[in-house]
């Protein structure tokens, strides 16, 4: 069973040079991926105002990108993926091969697709 899961695995990423992946919003891969985040502010390897601006982006494309990295172990893998910011601050995340396999492909990069990019409200612009 995991051998075929390993396989679809690679045929799904097969030719693709930089492996990303995203998941909606709205999923419970989004949940874990904020979970994740939060933890890292905690163990200090990611600072607030990084994780504060990488969820801002996730909301407002409505999409959570993540670069896939490996598999790892053989009877009960998994799949080891990070979250990247727009520093290049790195976050290990795992995801079970089914969440892998249900995720939408990303055509390129998030930095060359310009996502880390989002348009900013007049930040303390007063109106009436």
């Amino acid at each position: 069973m995991s051998k075929q899961l390993k396989d679809k695995i690679k045929e799904k990423f097969f030719g693709i040079k930089h492996k990303w992946i995203y998941f909606n919003i709205e999923s419970k891969e989004f949940q874990h991926i904020l979970n994740i985040i939060t933890e890292s502010i905690r163990n200090k390897s990611i600072t607030s105002k990084n994780a504060i601006g990488l969820t801002k982006c996730f909301k407002f494309h409505e999409k959570a990108f993540v670069k896939f990295i490996k598999t790892i172990g053989r009877k009960n893998f998994t799949c080891l993926c990070q979250i990247i910011d727009k520093e290049n601050n790195k976050i290990e995340i795992e995801f079970n091969p089914e969440e892998i396999l249900e995720a939408a492909l990303l055509s390129d990069t998030p930095k060359s697709l310009k996502l880390y990019r989002i348009k900013e409200e007049n930040k303390g612009a007063w109106k009436k």
